[in-house]
């Protein structure tokens, strides 16, 4: 029974841990990095609370074979610990600087405290010197266990001092919840230190995960169910931690106004307007490039965010838009004129927030629409 109370913690946060790992399988794109690295990780924290399980019901049990088989999976446990802290800061560096490749040296050096730990755990079997075996199978751990401890958890300790020293890169709720990611399993392995006998590292790291997901659906780009474009949510998700990250990099913005798209419904009927929108939004998107983005801000309102810092070049683009509207207008014969409205500038440090870039190319947007109807006039 007292087996059962060590594992049960274990087998709880297997089993959510399983569930979050199914769910994020169908759900998060299995191409983005970060996506891949949590889907590794969670299955190796699986294997590891399946591992650890395992090795407390065998615990004690004097039969022959066994010590071997547990000297194996203890091998495993004690060698993937310090792997995973290892990639937990590499995680960090890269939310915190996505644009800062880490050196090869940086890499290697960094890595020194899993080589050492790789040597002492492999030699553990014959040696004691992280854990050993005794001869009726009973898990004992070693004088040099404590080193084990430190080179796995200063990761942590590092990843988190990282994170905090870069917080200004990162919103202040993502911060919180990197601390919280790191925290959980550093605290667990300190308690699982202290206390001989606690299982709480594994389903600790599980937890941590679970959290992790949350932030994965929180980064994962909403598209506008009719168009496919952005929803204004996923442009200030996105380009606040893109300033907060890069703020030295510039990019253009333009907002677009469908013109007249009120009198399309009521003469033409609603479905007419939906396909004013399409035919608008399929005119604008083959007019840009891949690395280029469209958001819907609502009705009839849209932003393009163009990687540029040229303002000429979003004037080019905006002449090219109108003329492949009036020539989408001729092929479609459409019984409307399908024309926009546009507001231009370059995002930079002179705007205070993405709020007042909005509101100012707003007002030139409408600027421009003024034109146009004195222009029609």
């Amino acid at each position: 029974m007292e087996t059962i109370y060590r594992i049960q913690l274990n087998i709880m946060a297997m089993a959510v841990l399983f569930f979050v790992f199914i769910i994020a399988l169908r759900r998060l794109e299995q191409k983005d990095r970060l996506n891949r690295i949590f889907l590794y990780t969670s299955a190796v924290v699986i294997l590891e609370l399946i591992i650890e399980t395992a090795t407390v019901l065998i615990n004690k049990v004097d039969v022959p074979g066994l010590a071997i088989l547990s000297n194996i999976l203890h091998v495993g446990l004690f060698t993937v610990s310090p792997i995973l802290t290892y990639l937990f800061v590499l995680l960090m560096y890269r939310i915190v600087l996505p644009y800062e490749p880490m050196s090869i040296k940086h890499l290697v050096v960094l890595g020194i405290p899993v080589y050492l730990n790789f040597i002492l755990v492999l030699l553990s079997p014959f040696y004691g010197l992280v854990f050993s075996i005794d001869a009726t199978n009973t898990y004992l751990r070693g004088d040099w266990y404590w080193l084990a401890a430190v080179l796995t958890f200063g990761y942590m300790f590092y990843g988190i001092f990282f994170l905090l020293k870069h917080r200004k890169k990162l919103m202040a709720n993502d911060t919180i919840l990197f601390v919280l990611i790191g925290f959980l399993p550093l605290a667990g392995g300190i308690a699982q230190a202290l206390v001989y006998g606690l299982l709480m590292v594994w389903s600790a790291a599980a937890a941590a995960l679970v959290l992790s997901y949350i932030y994965l659906q929180e980064r994962m780009v909403r598209l506008d169910a009719m168009t496919g474009a952005w929803t204004r949510e996923s442009f200030f998700h996105v380009f606040e931690r893109r300033i907060l990250q890069r703020p030295e990099e510039v990019f253009g913005g333009i907002y677009i106004d469908i013109d007249g798209l009120k009198k399309i419904n009521d003469v033409y009927g609603h479905a007419e307007g939906d396909q004013a929108i399409f035919r608008v939004v399929n005119v604008i998107r083959s007019m840009i490039r891949s690395n280029d983005n469209l958001v819907r801000l609502g009705g009839d309102e849209f932003l393009l965010l163009i990687e540029t810092t040229n303002i000429h070049y979003l004037e080019d683009l905006v002449a090219k838009i109108r003329l492949a509207f009036e020539a989408c207008e001729q092929e479609h014969q459409l019984p409307y004129h399908l024309t926009c409205s546009f507001g231009i500038d370059i995002y930079s440090e002179n705007y205070q927030n993405l709020d007042t870039f909005l509101h100012a190319i707003d007002l030139k947007m409408y600027e421009d629409k003024n034109r146009n109807a004195n222009l029609a006039k």
